[in-house]
């Protein structure tokens, strides 16, 4: 890795405001107020994705329920939008990841732990364009403002059961006291736009219905029935695999615990298309 590598983040002016006041303003906005107490024990939270108008208040609820000081690693696993990885995430092997924020640190030492396992690659092309792991980025410095961070950025491709485990199982060796996991996900993609309309009468209670049914079963850590359930309905849910690797890694003693939840429908009136975004902590 060339020590002095910079990424930066395609999201910018895109995404979220490429000028640094005018996204401090937008982050500072979607922080609960007032502050919640943190949850003891916390490993990993569940986040969403979608432009911060949209979902940000649901990933920022969950990012308040952590004590910044208690890490000072962060590892994000979200789903590759655009190129397709079989049994393998895409590590970013930087040495800084560029925001309108700052430049975020990454962690060699972590990726080189990684790179040495089966299930690790770089492949730049899925980083150039990919949302699921950089929206994160710009939350995480807020949160952690004036403390050390140490970012891992992985995009996760489609994983069989036995390797889910087996990555699973490497990764939370990995995973120290110190290191917070991010998996990043949303919830059902609902209309014509996303090729899903399995219903057309109650639209919010139904999918209401559906992700809480998928998220039960990521809840109580059953890998096969959280599998299930995305078969028989088809749901769709863009982080299927980070959420299977993030059961094997939680293992089924784990604790975990909604802390928000939401639907883009709901905030534009419109209802024939609509994704469906939930926030939840993980510990173990």
């Amino acid at each position: 890795m060339n020590k002095d590598r910079i990424f930066e983040t395609p999201l910018a002016g895109r995404w979220y405001s490429a000028d640094r006041e005018a996204l401090r303003r937008e982050l500072a906005a979607l922080a609960p107020q007032p502050a919640p107490a943190p949850i003891p024990g916390v490993r990993a939270v569940i986040v969403p994705h979608a432009g911060y108008a949209y979902s940000g208040k649901v990933a920022m609820a969950a990012y308040a329920r952590i004590d910044p000081g208690r890490y000072d690693r962060v590892v994000v696993l979200g789903p590759s939008h655009s190129v397709a990885l079989r049994d393998c995430v895409s590590v970013l092997d930087v040495a800084h990841i560029r925001t309108p924020l700052g430049d975020c640190p990454a962690d060699p030492d972590f990726t080189r732990r990684l790179l040495a396992t089966p299930f690790a690659i770089v492949e730049p092309r899925a980083h150039a364009r990919e949302h699921s792991d950089q929206i994160q980025i710009p939350l995480l410095q807020t949160v952690f403002a004036g403390r050390p961070l140490r970012v891992v950025s992985l995009v996760c491709g489609r994983f069989s059961d036995a390797a889910t485990r087996a990555f699973g199982q490497s990764l939370r060796g990995m995973l120290e006291s110190r290191t917070l996991f991010v998996v990043s996900t949303d919830f059902t993609h609902y209309g014509p736009s996303f090729d899903y309309v399995p219903f057309t009468e109650n639209v919010p209670g139904r999918l209401r219905e559906l992700d809480h049914r998928v998220f039960e079963r990521v809840a109580a850590g059953d890998a096969a029935g959280f599998r299930q359930v995305l078969q028989e309905t088809g749901a769709t849910v863009c982080g299927e695999n980070p959420l299977a690797i993030s059961i094997a890694v939680a293992g089924p003693q784990a604790t975990v615990g909604e802390i928000a939840y939401d639907q883009s429908g709901r905030m534009t009136g419109d209802w024939e298309n609509s994704v469906s975004y939930l926030s939840a902590w993980v510990a173990w």
